[in-house]
């Protein structure tokens, strides 16, 4: 056997087991299991790890190889712009560290701190999506975002590109979570809405290393990241056979609550959504029931005053009492109008209007808003 070497720094030993992946097969969760994470399995040492895993495998892990990988990967990261965060290390997300099987670490382009938004929700679903369910999803990730989550989903195209638009036109964060490296935007059609989400301060994230391209094994993987990363996945519009199932499955494993949007009976791309609704997944229409089934609340300041209504987004109300109108007209107003709205802001708008809707007070019409 070699005559093997450590690395000292916890971030680079735990790194170091995701650049092996090319070298042979790593058993994550057996590590992580017998150690509690990856810099603590490699302080263990090569003859702690001889039995665990292949010769090769412990070669590099200890040898000069992995050392050079580390230093090309981090300064490739740095150029990029790129974030590494690593099991047992600080930054990595709390929730994907209580999962088995977690990735060794994750790249993030953009703002890690999209990862720590206290509550966030998985919205997935088939590539072939209807329109009404691109809309559905769009909806749902619009009202959850302007409601203070972070809307995760894997920017593949359907349902999970209308997932990350709602969000990023609620001005909330989104955070695209990808089969291949970060520094390429897979897939390259939704490349523009990927840096929009980065322009949003949202991320995009994977726990592939730089450079890697997509493989048909690359999106089960990347699934359970999705729900690894959230209290809840919402699916909408899922044949029977679909990765938004895979998802599913995950979360449950992770135990994650499982919601779905159900769907006419005889739609193909619905009999994965009813199934899982008949199997016990909590049946939501709107952001409403999401966090209602996920025991989350809006976060508020607004206060009821004497006649009941919400003190904070009152004004709100007000503005509607002419008829229904766009969040484009609320806007206009609010900017023409600086001596009755004062300081207020075209972003306090869709977070207020959003906390009238989740409150029965005010309902959508197409794109207008409409006082119920």
């Amino acid at each position: 056997m070699a005559n093997h070497s450590r690395i000292a720094s916890d971030t680079d030993a735990a790194l170091t087991f995701t650049l092996a992946e090319e070298i042979a097969a790593v058993p994550l969760a057996q590590l992580q299991r017998a150690f509690g994470d990856l810099p603590a399995a490699y302080s263990a040492g090569a003859q702690a790890l001889a039995g665990m895993v292949a010769p090769a495998l412990l070669d590099f892990l200890f040898g000069p190889a992995a050392r050079d990988a580390i230093a090309r990967e981090r300064e490739l990261a740095d150029r990029l712009g790129v974030a590494i965060l690593a099991d047992g290390c600080e930054g990595y997300p709390q929730a994907l560290a209580e999962t088995a099987g977690r990735p060794a670490a994750l790249y993030v382009r953009g703002d890690p701190a999209a990862l720590a938004v206290a509550n966030r929700v998985a919205i997935v679903g088939t590539r072939s999506a209807t329109p009404a369910g691109r809309a559905t999803a769009e909806r749902i990730a619009y009202d959850l975002a302007g409601a203070g989550c972070a809307v995760a989903s894997g920017l593949a195209f359907g349902i999970d590109a209308a997932a990350h638009q709602g969000a990023v036109d609620a001005q909330g964060v989104t955070i695209a979570v990808l089969a291949s490296g970060v520094d390429e935007l897979t897939p390259r059609g939704n490349s523009r809405l990927a840096h929009r989400i980065l322009d949003s301060g949202g991320a995009v994230v994977s726990e592939q290393r730089l450079g890697a391209p997509v493989h048909r094994s690359s999106f089960p993987r990347r699934n359970r990241v999705i729900s690894g990363l959230c209290h809840g996945v919402v699916v909408v519009e899922a044949p029977e056979k679909s990765g938004a199932l895979s998802t599913a499955a995950r979360a449950l494993e992770q135990d994650r609550q499982v919601m779905a949007v159900p769907g006419a009976l005889d739609s193909r791309v619905a009999r994965g959504t009813n199934a899982l609704i008949r199997e016990g997944a909590h049946l939501v229409r709107d952001a409403a029931d999401v966090l209602e089934s996920l025991g989350l609340e809006v976060q508020t300041c607004a206060r009821e005053t004497a006649d009941g209504q919400p003190e904070g987004v009152s004004w709100l109300l007000g503005m509607l009492e002419n008829g229904p109108a766009t969040l484009d007209d609320l806007a206009a107003r609010l900017c023409g109008d600086k001596e009755l709205f004062g300081s207020k802001e075209p972003a306090e708008l869709l977070c207020g209007l959003t906390e009238l809707e989740l409150l029965g007070l005010v309902r959508r019409d197409g794109a207008r808003f409409v006082r119920a």
